[in-house]
């Protein structure tokens, strides 16, 4: 057996055994607890890192994978505490965000944009944004880090965090996206303040309620992660694009808020728009993802040398 097989038989069952022990422990969440002790909060994590996972093997890391929490709890954060509070003001007190007394459909996409899209899709971004600031910020001295005999154990750490490519923007933006959907599935709007709170009914005991949950992260995953997703990847790009960056950094927060908008809006617009709400962005997200892969291989700005290509290790990829 070649070292090479040896080395990689590892890896593989790490990738196998982590979603078989978490499906364990949701089957057996779904067992013993009840709605109102924590069973569909248990659920509702499970089937978004059921969604994310895959996408995070595919990009080929093999380490970090916990690290991505962070963005989700940074979103969940911003939106359930008085940080979204000045958001709210801006978009939806200042700005048309919110729907006047007798809408029509012009005042259903006025609002859809601004209070809806371009609001939360920029608060969704901001883990990325915060990532690319740790990427621009760190880049010099994580290429002294790579040179240093235990610089990889450190890099293996930063790197997921680190927004310094449409890969790991792309990663980032699927768990902020992640964590909106976990909030938007078990917590509510309080309008006066635009602060989530935990709704004060479970959702739906029983098997209609595991459906209403599925149905739920379903359609959040093809929501909210993939324009969080989007959003991350422009960033990304920005990233590997400085010359270009700010056209890159609107486009982040620009078409994921008009893909928001025309989710909100499509169910007045007939049914061929609720089969292009979901198609549009689900093909956009398909395009990124060989974009991502290609853009990888290309030098990177301040080293001069791809970050991904054959025998590249995962921590050292875009």
């Amino acid at each position: 057996m070649s070292a090479s097989h040896s080395s990689a038989t590892p890896a593989l069952g790490g990738r196998i055994l982590l979603p078989l022990g978490l499906t364990a422990i949701a089957l057996v969440a779904l067992l013993v607890l009840r709605p109102e002790t924590g069973r569909n909060e248990m659920l509702a994590a499970y089937l978004l890192f059921c969604v994310f996972y895959p996408v995070w093997i595919a990009t080929g890391r093999t380490a970090g994978l916990l690290a991505y929490l962070v963005p989700a709890l940074l979103v969940f954060l911003e939106f359930t505490t008085p940080f979204a509070i000045p958001f709210s003001v801006v978009f939806r007190s200042i700005l048309p965000g919110r729907l006047p007394p007798d809408p029509g459909l012009a005042d259903l996409a006025l609002s859809a944009l601004v209070g809806s899209g371009l609001m939360e899709e920029l608060m969704k971004s901001l883990p990325a944004l915060l990532g690319l600031g740790l990427a621009l910020g760190l880049e010099p001295g994580l290429i002294r880090l790579r040179a240093a005999a235990d610089g990889s154990a450190v890099l293996r750490q930063i790197d997921p965090l680190r927004c310094s490519g449409p890969v790991q923007g792309l990663l980032i933006g699927l768990a902020a996206g992640a964590g909106f959907v976990y909030l938007d599935i078990l917590y509510q709007v309080v309008p006066a303040s635009g602060i989530y709170e935990p709704k004060p009914q479970p959702v739906t005991a029983g098997m209609a309620g595991l459906a209403e949950l599925a149905q739920h992260v379903l359609s959040g995953a093809l929501s909210h992660m993939v324009w969080t997703g989007l959003s991350g990847f422009f960033i990304g790009v920005a990233a590997r694009r400085p010359r270009s960056a700010a056209l890159w950094l609107a486009l982040a927060w620009l078409l994921p808020a008009l893909l928001h908008a025309f989710w909100n809006v499509a169910p007045h617009l007939g049914s061929a728009a609720r089969w292009l709400k979901v198609a549009l962005p689900l093909l956009m997200a398909g395009a990124c993802v060989v974009a991502a892969r290609r853009i990888a291989c290309d030098p990177h700005p301040a080293t001069g040398r791809p970050v991904a290509g054959p025998g590249r290790p995962a921590t050292d990829r875009d």
